[in-house]
């Protein structure tokens, strides 16, 4: 029994071992940091836009336009903080990793993240017709906007809805897809090698 436990250590000790390229994985790392930092600028810009809308038209904006947009910078508001809370992982976490394994940890988490915030991004191109439509529900109904108005804004809410909806769709169920792949592909990649401390 002794004797095939020693034959199992020294198999055990002699195989190949390949040694982890910390460098690619920081070289990744960096260019997934590098992309979050934009993702983030764009979507702060573009949350900014509204306030930005509502100062520029306050005095042409009726009382009901304004609370409407109020609300909706809410919820961009809220949508921005959540995705900037995805994306904490490749933000400024990586300064808790303190070796190799807590790295390609981080990396891992952020691929899932990156998942979440495709979907989130999915569901938000669901709800935006039906916000679209509430508005004009509410305006028409509450007698806020007269019949050409509606139909004048409501043309043009359609036709980003028909142009612009589908494709932020396809996009973010790309990514989704996209991370689901890379996810599997660096489990897989990283699983095989030895981890060592950097």
């Amino acid at each position: 029994m002794n004797n095939n436990r020693d034959n199992l250590e020294q198999l055990w000790q002699q195989q190949q071992v390949s040694p982890v390229d910390t460098s690619q994985l920081k070289q990744q790392w960096r260019l997934m940091r590098s992309k979050q930092y934009l993702y983030v600028l764009l979507d702060a810009l573009s949350t900014g836009a509204i306030p930005a809308i509502l100062f520029l038209y306050r005095h042409s904006l009726s009382m009901f336009e304004f609370i409407w947009i109020s609300a909706l910078s809410v919820l961009f508001t809220g949508w921005f903080i959540y995705t900037l809370w995805l994306r904490r992982y490749s933000l400024g976490m990586n300064k808790t990793a303190t070796s190799t394994s807590d790295f390609v940890e981080q990396v891992k988490r952020q691929y899932r993240q990156n998942m979440k915030i495709a979907y989130v991004n999915k569901l938000l191109c669901y709800l935006m017709p039906f916000i679209f439509a509430s508005y004009f529900a509410f305006g028409y109904l509450g007698n806020y906007i007269d019949q050409a108005e509606m139909f004048r804004k409501g043309s043009r809410m359609l036709l980003f809805n028909l142009l612009c909806l589908p494709f932020i769709w396809i996009w973010a169920d790309r990514r989704q897809k996209k991370f689901a792949k890379l996810l599997a592909g660096f489990e897989a990649r990283w699983s095989e090698y030895s981890v060592k401390d950097l």
